[in-house]
């Protein structure tokens, strides 16, 4: 096996020249220079040589004048390998002392095996220069000026790269001053530290200060930054770990000032740790500026507001804790997601707002946007675009504040505004209903006498009719101003069975009708004509849902409810309860329409043809009964509406809605002063009151009857009186009646009790609703004048 011997003070030179033979079945040794070639030759001569030119210690061509002078080695063939020596001149010099082959680098791998075997096989060495051959002093001289020419060129270069080193001090002391940021190092065996000129500056200490290693702990403070230091440098220089510290170090002024100081184990050949070196960076500005972005998040995290910051494509960069409560994902989870489509409910409005923030720079509005959970929000939203340092739009802070309840609270008050609003209209209604109602009402007595038995039951359906408006009129009012109606146990399947002539007579006739009553009476304490508007307004509905015809069915019976999921669920204390179940196989309801289904003024129907208050209303109702209601649908396959009402016992009986009244004994003569601004009343409570035995008086407001009083003094035994009335109202006619020491009774008349309470307060007695009845008025008056007696 081939035995070569390859010279170069390059490491990966000499790695690649050692594959190369090795992989070609060559046995290699090496040499990183040309004395110490020498000596590895002179121990174990190789079968050839191939070397390079420029090396310390000793060049090429130097070695290539020993080897050809030593007896043993100059019959070895010596090739030249180099990249520095290259003009022709160079290698006519190494021929001319002796040398095989000159091959310039670099050279092909097989190109340069090729060469090294036709040397050796060759088996005649070029000798070198003799000292006889007249050649010498020229070759001599030739070699002279190639060493001094490459000198020069080293001399050179060796000044440029000190230009260079000085250039990139300058660059590095400039950046180590803007970085805050020095070098050192500890040489071990010495236990001094060498410290560059801003290493220095951060110490407080002049440039060159190169102190020992037990001074330069002392500059740490002592009980926490001092030990961890030590403990660094002794686990580097025994075990070789290098490490990364954040201390504080006092200055030779006094300062505290806050480093990072880094460091690692510099090894020798033989692996021993002979020095540590690294750098220190004074961090005392990054740490401040780190404190307060830290104070600055954490008041971001601690504001109620959601603050996030997107990029312009809409990616979330920062999400705050208020964020995370709000629409319920974590940072973790929303940074880098869509903002677009993580949170907004309306892709429409949210393009419109951020069109008109580029546009504007910010945008100030509300959005509708929607939680993890599915919960609906309305947000109100502060944008503002933020821009870098050439003014380009760079990205978009956000500060959004849930106003959903606000939004709620306005809604109900806007909503409680028209409540009011219909009910001032509803007021003015019923007063003016009350005073048709009322003059029919007292004709009925009159009709009854005058039609005879053959006529009664006529009679009677319209007594039963006009009770009936009468009663919805005094709903219309506590509807108004916010009263319950009266209650008093009723069976519920008499209610029903009221509404169902009304269903089947007036109900398209595709529309099927059934209607299923419990045996047993069904009783609860409530409102007669409420419970028929419960009724008639969920009929109404289901037919409404049926446009093309289908089945409606009204269930009426009882049920008694046992503690557990399914009561709770409903919202019904356990015990037993009168239920009214109205079912259609109509459209059904929507989930989304559902949740709002008994909101005020909520509907789906087309203007004019539904208020949104028909629901709502019921709802009111059922839990005015202490009662409560349930929905059951699905889209395409009908609704169901279950009201649930607490039953009371069959023993407090089921009243009538107007207990029978006593006729009672007629006048005596006595004087009534009617007061009331619509002719029909005062007309036919004057027929009334004249064929029971009474003389009449009568009055169109209160100054009028204030003047009959003056011309009539002492005549008039009983006044009957309105409220509302033109000139002089009822409240003031009392007063005055009073003021001047009148003492007769006064009887108020009113369509809603609440309007007595004026008149009773100045001074009137005794109160009757309107419309009422002939026989309700002549009752209390002779209870007026008996009293008096």
């Amino acid at each position: 096996m081939t035995h070569i011997l390859i010279v170069d003070d390059k490491p990966e030179n000499l790695y690649y020249l050692r594959a190369l033979f090795s992989g070609s079945g060559y046995t290699v040794e090496e040499a990183r220079h040309g004395a110490e070639a020498l000596v590895v030759a002179r121990s174990h001569p190789p079968d050839v040589i191939i070397s390079d030119l420029l090396m310390p210690v000793m060049d090429g061509y130097t070695l290539l004048r020993y080897w050809k002078a030593d007896a043993e080695l100059q019959r070895i063939p010596f090739v030249v390998y180099t990249a520095t020596y290259t003009e022709e001149k160079d290698a006519r010099l190494a021929l001319d002392l002796g040398a095989d082959a000159f091959i310039l680098k670099p050279c092909e791998p097989d190109v340069l095996l090729e060469q090294v075997e036709a040397v050796r096989t060759r088996r005649v060495s070029t000798p070198g220069v003799e000292s006889s051959d007249p050649r010498r002093n020229e070759v001599m001289q030739v070699y002279s000026e190639a060493l001094i020419r490459k000198l020069e060129e080293k001399s050179l270069q060796l000044e440029d790269a000190n230009k260079r080193l000085a250039r990139a001090s300058l660059l590095l002391e400039i950046a180590g001053r803007v970085a805050r940021m020095g070098g050192w190092w500890l040489e071990l065996d010495a236990s001094h530290v060498v410290w560059s000129a801003e290493t220095c500056r951060i110490h407080g200490e002049p440039e060159g200060t190169a102190p020992d290693l037990e001074r330069a702990l002392h500059y740490y403070e002592p009980l926490r930054s001092r030990p961890a230091v030590q403990a660094a440098l002794a686990r580097c220089r025994s075990e070789g770990t290098p490490f990364d510290l954040e201390l504080e170090l006092v200055t030779r002024q006094g300062h505290t000032v806050a480093v990072r100081v880094i460091g690692e184990a510099v090894r020798d050949e033989h692996g021993r740790t002979v020095r540590i070196q690294g750098a220190i960076q004074d961090v005392t500005e990054r740490r401040a500026a780190d404190r307060r972005l830290a104070q600055q998040a954490a008041l971001l995290e601690k504001a109620q507001d959601a603050i996030l910051v997107r990029a312009l494509d809409d990616t979330i960069l920062y999400w705050n804790q208020s964020a995370e409560r709000l629409y319920g994902w974590s940072a973790a989870e929303a940074v880098g997601r869509n903002a677009h489509e993580l949170i907004n409910d309306d892709s429409a409005e949210f393009l419109d707002a951020k069109a008109a923030l580029m546009e504007r720079g910010e945008w100030t509005g509300s959005l509708r946007q929607v939680a993890r959970d599915g919960r609906r929000v309305v947000t109100e939203c502060r944008w503002t675009l933020v821009r870098d340092e050439e003014g380009k739009p760079e990205s978009i802070l956000a500060i959004n504040t849930d106003i959903s309840e606000r939004r709620n609270l306005e809604l109900q008050f806007l909503r409680a505004q028209r409540l009011e609003s219909i009910g001032t209209l509803a007021g003015g209604i019923a007063h003016d209903l009350n005073n048709v109602l009322a003059p029919v009402m007292l004709s009925l007595s009159l009709l009854r006498d005058m039609v005879g038995p053959e006529g009664e039951s006529l009679v009677n359906s319209l007594q039963q009719s006009v009770g009936r408006g009468a009663d919805l009129v005094r709903h219309v009012l506590s509807f108004a101003r916010g009263l319950d109606g009266k209650r008093e146990p009723l069976d519920l399947r008499e209610v029903a069975r009221e509404l169902e002539s009304v269903v089947r007579e007036t109900f398209p006739k595709n529309v099927a009708f059934t209607i299923q009553l419990a045996e047993a009476p069904c009783l609860l304490r409530g409102d007669a004509t409420q419970l028929h508007q419960v009724i008639m307004n969920l009929a109404v509905n289901a037919r409404d849902a049926m446009p093309e015809g289908g089945a409606l069915q009204i269930v009426v019976d009882r049920e008694q409810v046992s503690a557990g999921p399914v009561a709770t669920a409903i919202g019904l204390a356990p015990g037993a309860y009168v239920r009214l179940v109205v079912e259609d196989s109509g459209e059904g309801i929507p989930p989304e329409h559902q949740v709002v289904i008994f909101e005020p003024f909520f509907t789906t129907k087309g203007v004019g043809k539904g208020t949104g208050l028909g629901l709502s209303t019921v709802q009111s109702i059922v839990r005015g009964h202490g009662g409560t209601i349930e929905l059951e649908s699905e889209p395409g396959k009908g609704t169901r509406f279950i009201c649930w009402f607490p039953e009371v016992e069959a023993g407090a009986g089921a009243q009538s809605a107007r207990p029978a009244e006593r006729r009672l004994p007629e006048g005596r003569g006595e004087c009534v002063l009617v007061v009331d601004d619509e002719d029909g009343i005062r007309s036919v409570a004057q027929r009334i009151l004249e064929r029971s035995g009474y003389r009449v008086l009568l009055a169109a407001n209160g100054r009028e009857a204030l003047h009959l009083f003056h011309v009539h003094t002492g005549d008039i035994d009983v006044v009957l009186t309105d409220v509302a009335m033109p000139e002089l109202d009822g409240p003031g006619f009392v007063a005055a009646l009073r003021a001047d020491g009148v003492d007769v009774p006064i009887i108020v008349s009113s369509g809603h009790a609440m309007d007595a309470a004026a008149l009773m307060s100045t001074g009137a007695e005794f109160f009757i609703s309107k419309p009422f009845t002939a026989e309700t008025l002549l009752a209390t008056l002779r209870g007026a004048l008996v009293g008096r007696r």
